[in-house]
């Protein structure tokens, strides 16, 4: 595989005085190299090797490809690297992608490959509430994957899709942070086992750097307690990108794993990012004792205060609905949660590299159950296009447009919630 100094490119890229660079470019040159390791520094860990795929993710160059202030000689370069989407802008979250956008996450290029198969890493995000971590894989799928800091194994889980042809698996791993004190930079332990390789493991020292310190970071240690459920808020902490909360929960175990509605002081319900919850230990009684970490999209800048509402929701497995005719707004396809809801495609776009359906939920928990759907037979990812009004975008593989796609997601109960343990939080 063929290499080359991304540090030495950027900057003989930066310092071209033929080239006029746009303001918006340079200033992400600028903010890349300085996260690059010096070429001098930590000679006995692997050298790092950049590839060219990596360079426009450095810059988020994505979607201004070929537009207008771009001068003809960088597009044309651009367009010839292989691979110009952050992972974290192509399959994200809301939280991930303005990450991405302000330039909160750092850049990895780091590189691997054992048996033809490659593993890049591209960027990393730690923010004080959150850890994620994009990658690709080129030529097989993901079978598991682990992140450990000074020997200690982090919870997390991570989730991948398939590219049109197969040969690139984009995806991000979730570091669950709760309990973990983490200094404002680390280097991270990170393990990728790709299926059929198991005793070929990819191993990488991630350089994590945290950019910016977390807007509100609180302990509020505030309790309540309901018949014989205890929930207890521990540590919230609010970024520009996310907001996380760490409860200690003890309850029966029969009860089952809590969710949590988190809405900000005007009422607006923030839409759940990912929840570490319902994993702990069950004593002699039967009472689970668990520490639940829950993220969410960031709260308006001038909210005062959070409000928690602690739920239970049971699924009665799965529903299943094959769309016969093309969707359109007007008459939509609809899809049942059960008493939990209905989803509504309102679309299909056939591309030739992917297939994107639009489709709007509805429900009490419309904002999480609404991203729980996927198409029978073909890995897919959802994104939300709009939390007013809880508009997704479901992305598959390219498909054929006489293809009738099968729909599948979960029949919800009607969410239970625990009013006695509903508790306002104060941010400021």
């Amino acid at each position: 595989m063929a290499f080359i100094d991304m540090k030495e490119q950027l900057k003989r890229l930066s310092s071209d005085e033929s080239v006029a660079l746009p303001s918006v470019v340079q200033s992400r040159i600028d903010q890349t190299l300085a996260d690059l390791p010096d070429s001098n520094t930590r000679l006995h860990r692997p050298a790092r090797r950049w590839s060219i795929a990596a360079v426009a993710v450095s810059l988020g160059l994505v979607g201004v490809l070929g537009s207008s202030f771009l001068s003809p000689v960088i597009a044309t370069t651009l367009k010839q690297i292989p691979a110009i989407e952050s992972v974290f802008r192509k399959m994200g979250d809301w939280g991930l992608r303005t990450a991405d956008e302000k330039q909160l996450d750092t850049f990895i290029g780091q590189s691997m490959t054992k048996q033809g198969v490659t593993v890049t890493l591209k960027e990393a995000l730690y923010d004080g509430a959150r850890m994620a971590i994009g990658f690709t894989i080129d030529g097989r799928d993901i079978w598991s994957s682990s992140a450990s800091y000074n020997g200690q194994l982090m919870e997390g889980w991570t989730r991948t899709i398939d590219s049109k042809d197969g040969s690139i698996v984009p995806g991000i791993s979730y570091v669950n942070l709760a309990g973990k004190e983490l200094p404002d930079s680390f280097e991270l332990k990170y393990e990728i086992v790709v299926a059929g390789m198991d005793k070929e493991p990819f191993t990488f020292t991630i350089p994590v750097k945290l950019k910016a310190k977390p807007i509100t970071e609180i302990q509020p240690d505030t309790t309540k307690v309901q018949n014989d459920v205890s929930v207890t808020v521990r540590t919230v902490k609010v970024t520009a990108a996310s907001a996380q909360i760490v409860l200690d929960v003890e309850h029966p175990d029969e009860l089952g794993s809590l969710r949590y509605e988190v809405m900000d002081d005007k009422g607006q319900s923030l839409k759940v990012l990912n929840c570490f919850c319902g994993s702990g230990t069950i004593d002699a009684k039967k009472r689970l004792k668990s520490i639940s970490t829950v993220t969410t999209e960031a709260p308006a800048p001038d909210s005062a205060s959070l409000t928690i509402r602690p739920f239970t929701q049971t699924d009665q497995g799965e529903i299943s609905a094959v769309m016969e005719t093309a969707p359109t707004e007007e008459k939509p396809f609809a899809i049942s949660q059960g008493e939990g809801g209905k989803l509504f495609v309102t679309g299909v776009d056939y591309m030739p590299d992917k297939t994107l359906v639009y489709y709007r939920a509805e429900g009490a928990l419309s904002k999480e159950n609404g991203a729980l759907l996927w198409v029978k037979n073909y890995r897919s990812f959802v994104t939300m296009e709009d939390a007013a009004t809880s508009k997704f975008v479901l992305e598959l593989p390219a498909v054929n447009p006489g293809e009738k796609l099968e729909f599948v997601t979960f029949d919800f109960q009607h969410p239970v919630y625990l009013e006695g343990l509903k508790m306002r939080i104060p941010l400021k």
